[in-house]
């Protein structure tokens, strides 16, 4: 099975496998409403963790924060939210291979301090 370029992005714009996890929670609960509390309780997580990858859903345009500081899967878009459904979909069907993917994507911030250190050609 190949991934849409699509799919692709959005996966590798997770970071990382706990973010696909929290997604596809919740995608699964898509009528819930979700405190960070609850969040940590449901998924095992530590606070900062849920914190920071709600964050990266948010700015992705996957969820949405309630007044009350609260979360629920609200995708800013139709393409995006039929994006996350097929990651929902296959998440299903084939798990690892999407954990591979966002697993063999070079992080960032890794490879702009690696950089830092790399030696300037005259």
């Amino acid at each position: 099975m190949e991934l849409s370029p699509d799919i692709l992005q959005l996966l590798q714009s997770l970071t990382s496998v706990w973010a696909l996890e929290l997604l596809i929670f919740l995608i699964r609960h898509p009528d819930q409403v979700w405190t960070v509390d609850a969040l940590v309780r449901e998924l095992r997580g530590s606070r900062p963790l849920v914190v920071d990858v709600v964050g990266l859903l948010e700015r992705l345009g996957l969820v949405e924060t309630s007044a009350h500081g609260a979360w629920r899967y609200r995708p800013a878009s139709a393409e995006l939210a039929e994006r996350a459904a097929e990651i929902e979909r296959i998440y299903g069907e084939r798990p690892l291979m999407l954990v591979n993917v966002i697993l063999t994507t070079p992080n960032s911030k890794i490879r702009i301090f690696s950089d830092a250190f790399k030696w300037k050609k005259d």
